[in-house]
């Protein structure tokens, strides 16, 4: 077992609670029980300790709606109609099945970076 703590745990309970100073017992991909740094190591002693100072513990984030190309957020100041006309169907005609792949890529990384999970 092992215990993973920082600065705040944001918990998905039903009053939203976030803990100062939390922490989360951790055994194999479980997690156990969430609570403050203290209460888990006093209660696990022989349960490694990792920190993350200035950070906050949080459920992974669900993106229900994810664009993953190169074209996106591009010319967002445009009409839609003209948007479509002048700008994405002309790209959609020179883009490459191997820019579309790495822009995808690009993409779920920056979804990862950000916390994304699903």
């Amino acid at each position: 077992m092992k215990i993973i703590s920082a600065d705040y745990v944001l918990t998905m309970n039903s009053n939203l609670d976030c803990i100062k100073d939390g922490a989360l017992l951790i055994d194999g991909a479980l997690i156990k029980q969430v609570g403050t740094l203290q209460e888990l190591t006093q209660q696990y002693p022989e349960a490694a300790v990792t920190q993350y100072p200035k950070s906050l513990l949080m459920p992974g984030l669900i993106n229900t709606h994810c664009h993953s190309g190169l074209l996106r957020g591009t010319a967002e100041g445009l009409p839609v109609w003209d948007w479509l006309q002048q700008f994405i169907d002309p790209m959609h005609r020179v883009v490459t099945p191997e820019d579309s792949k790495i822009a995808s890529y690009l993409c779920y990384a920056e979804a990862l970076l950000s916390g994304t999970t699903t």
